[in-house]
């Protein structure tokens, strides 16, 4: 049975497939999307990446947030 997403109408061949209605541009706007429960955590692994990693470069990829440093991908959060 098909089922369609009725904030931006996509279709789907499975029931509340999760999925993004818009593509976040960076790693403010993934959060945002998430449910509010995990958000904080979110925030909070982000953080550490930040501290861990300062030179790093955030974006998104694969539709999930991850920090790039001198064209590898140390970690994903998310």
């Amino acid at each position: 049975m098909k089922w369609n997403c009725p904030k931006c109408g996509r279709e789907f061949s499975k029931q509340k497939q999760e999925h993004f209605c818009i593509k976040p541009q960076n790693i403010d706007e993934y959060i945002a999307a998430q449910a509010p429960a995990v958000q904080p955590k979110l925030r909070e692994m982000r953080a550490i990446l930040q501290t861990a990693l300062p030179d790093a470069q955030e974006r998104i990829a694969w539709m999930s947030p991850s920090s790039t440093r001198r064209r590898r991908s140390p970690s994903t959060c998310a």
